[in-house]
């Protein structure tokens, strides 16, 4: 038996800006995980307890993964698992590499409370980690660019063409990453094509680079409690893109600068001016929030920003916003027990984590 994990991610900063080409966010791989274990089989079978699937078995012909027997929302709950096989199955076949049965068992409770979702990027985490071990169960082992690659054609579409790809990055390359999102009609393009030439082709705009983090710098993780709807969020921020370009564009284009702003501080050391530049990036998004009509930051979000900013740290929401998770920043460890104190007497739902330096990858 093979068991991979793959990291959750929390956005730094960045949010909405990503969306367009060659604006960069900050992502950190977090040690909340995504589990697949794959072991031999005579046919393909696949359990994923978190949707109530236990032992169903499926057929690949060549291009599809067919399951048998299962009901509308178990084949639903399964959408990520799935394009995550195809992809790596395709990508195979391409290679002429005799497929092989196998049982698939997925496990992402970590990124879950009370059976809900905590917003750590657990469809990203379980694509990336199912391609990985399908193909490490048929003794492939891909670069990291080629898994990112393959996670995000199998991610993108199984979503609805909807995200930027930073969580794949985040989930594929662990720590903190400065990533640029790719060109969408090229991947589009590409999704016709062999998956083998569509991943050996060069991604307009696509940048992952690693950097590091102050050390006396922490963070910590608030949930909400309320889920947030991404792809209504989407939808109203596409609307807000094509009826009020020019107040969408300077939003966006000063996010972006604030997070170019944003990592050089970081790879020098600037406590201050990061704390800074996460209250201003917070603003923005506030007032796009309010200009497109998508209240990103709720209530919730609020409380918990304003209570980090009383105690001298910075703290905005992390993701799309509209629920889900906030992230506060600050520095020392005197700090980070005062907010933490803070938090708790408040009753906000701290989620314990910390960055996870690797990325998808085999369990010893």
């Amino acid at each position: 038996m093979i068991e991979v994990s793959a990291p959750g991610k929390l956005m730094l900063s960045g949010e909405w800006s990503v969306l367009e080409m060659g604006n960069p966010a900050i992502v950190l791989a977090i040690d909340k995980k995504a589990i697949v274990k794959i072991s031999p089989s005579e046919s393909i079978i696949v359990t994923a307890e978190q949707v109530g699937v236990k032992n169903a078995k499926a057929v690949f012909d060549d291009e599809k993964i067919v399951f048998l027997g299962l009901t509308q929302n178990q084949g639903k709950g399964l959408a990520f698992v799935k394009t995550g096989m195809e992809t790596a199955l395709r990508y195979l076949n391409e290679k002429k590499v005799e497929i092989k049965g196998f049982h698939l068992q997925t496990d992402s409770s970590e990124m879950h409370a009370q059976g809900e979702k905590l917003g750590f990027g657990s469809s990203a985490a379980i694509t990336a980690s199912v391609i990985f071990a399908v193909l490490s169960h048929h003794g492939v082992k891909p670069e990291n660019e080629e898994l990112f690659k393959l996670s995000t054609l199998a991610h993108y579409f199984a979503q609805g063409k909807i995200g930027s790809g930073f969580d794949i990055a985040a989930t594929v390359n662990g720590g903190a990453l400065v990533y640029t999102r790719f060109d969408q009609g090229q991947i589009e393009r590409l999704a016709l094509k062999p998956v083998t030439q569509a991943i050996s082709e060069k991604w307009l705009g696509l940048g992952m680079k690693k950097i590091n983090l102050p050390q006396n710098m922490f963070f910590l993780a608030i949930n909400t409690g309320k889920k947030a709807d991404t792809r209504e969020l989407v939808t109203k921020m596409k609307k807000f893109r094509t009826e009020k370009k020019h107040d969408y564009f300077r939003i966006i284009n000063a996010v972006r600068e604030t997070t170019i702003s944003l990592a050089q501080a970081l790879e020098n050391n600037e406590g201050e001016k990061i704390i800074s530049l996460i209250k201003k990036n917070r603003l923005l998004l506030k007032e796009l929030g309010h200009k497109s009509g998508t209240k990103l930051e709720t209530t919730e979000l609020t409380k918990i920003i304003e209570e980090a900013e009383l105690l001298g740290c910075a703290a905005k929401f992390s993701g799309a916003g509209g629920g889900d998770n906030a992230i506060a920043v600050g520095f020392g460890n005197e700090k980070k027990q005062e907010l933490l104190n803070a938090f708790k007497n408040k009753g906000f739902r701290i989620i314990a984590t910390s960055i996870s330096e690797n990325g998808v990858g085999i369990n010893a």
